[in-house]
């Protein structure tokens, strides 16, 4: 990787503990890299949240199916008031509680 794409001092205070970690490339690449992710039910709700949080560059959500009562139990996102709509509605709120708490991460719905 080339200097102009090294970490500033803010993403190296913020990525300090997996710098320390797993090191400095290791934080690049994911700096570099693009997610796709199928299904948001509980774990992938929460695998994205984590791998948001780990500083990748864009994630990309997909999901059709529609809201069960599981889902609810499960899924952090999802109010019981909302089962039989689609899940996809929710990504968005995702969308949202994503660039709310990063806002450098690109997201698709």
């Amino acid at each position: 990787m080339s200097d102009q794409e090294n970490i500033t001092e803010d993403e190296a205070a913020l990525y300090d503990r997996q710098i320390r970690l797993w090191g400095l490339d290791a934080q690049k690449r994911l700096r570099h890299s693009r997610v796709l992710l199928i299904g948001l039910r509980g774990l992938g709700a929460e695998i994205a949240k984590n791998i948001v949080l780990a500083g990748i560059k864009s994630l990309t959500l997909l999901d059709q199916t529609e809201v069960t009562e599981e889902d609810t139990c499960s899924q952090f996102l999802i109010p019981q008031s909302e089962i039989g709509k689609n899940v996809r509605y929710f990504s968005s709120i995702l969308y949202f509680y994503v660039h709310d708490v990063w806002r450098d991460v690109s997201t698709v719905t």
